[in-house]
């Protein structure tokens, strides 16, 4: 029985765990460090994500956009129907609006 409530606890805890996450400042990588070349990172307009891009001998980060009507995911690494998103960094709005499909 005691495993039982455990498990269920855990169970509990890694469902809510993406829900109760803090938000994070939403900045630019440091583009520099070769771990941060194979992801990308959050923007303070959930529309946008950063990617590392190398430019000639430098890596930079730079600006990319979702698709319409999608919010960038970090967890999922991608960008994400807006009703699925929540608010990741601190400057984002739980009201946001996506970027409409023109």
């Amino acid at each position: 029985m005691k495993i039982f409530v455990i498990l269920s606890f855990v169970l509990v805890a890694m469902i809510l765990a993406p829900a109760m996450a803090q938000q994070i400042q939403c900045a630019p990588p440091d583009c520099n460090v070769v771990a941060n070349r194979n992801l990308l990172f959050p923007h303070n307009n959930p529309s946008a994500f950063f990617q590392c891009v190398p430019r000639g001998d430098v890596w930079m980060a730079v600006e990319r956009p979702c698709q319409c009507m999608t919010f960038f995911y970090t967890n999922l690494q991608r960008c994400e129907d807006a009703a699925n998103w929540s608010p990741q960094c601190v400057r984002h709005s739980p009201d946001a609006v996506p970027r409409p499909c023109e």
